[in-house]
């Protein structure tokens, strides 16, 4: 069984968390991917919401970064229940 990933609640809102960086400047997409040891792509793909789950510790490190709650950027969404969106090909009548 795979960790739950968490998903970003919005690009725009990581955008802005990186322009307003705890040290009073705003951090590039190259500056954040190397204080959480992840590359520019993964970032990149963040922001555009191409790819807008992360594991649990790059969550929390990529919060670190910008000096936020873990919260305010991620969340962990709710299970799918049993059987939906499965694709048997039977109908049930």
């Amino acid at each position: 069984m795979t960790p739950a990933r968490l998903h970003l609640t919005s690009g725009e809102t990581l955008r802005t968390l990186m322009r307003w960086a705890p040290n009073g400047s705003s951090l590039t997409i190259r500056e954040l991917a190397d204080a959480v040891g992840v590359s520019k792509s993964k970032i990149e793909a963040l922001l555009s919401e191409e790819r807008p789950t992360v594991t649990r510790e790059l969550a929390a490190r990529i919060c670190a970064a910008l000096d936020v709650r873990q919260n305010a950027l991620f969340f962990e969404p709710l299970p799918t229940p049993t059987g939906v969106g499965s694709s048997s090909g039977r109908r049930t009548p």
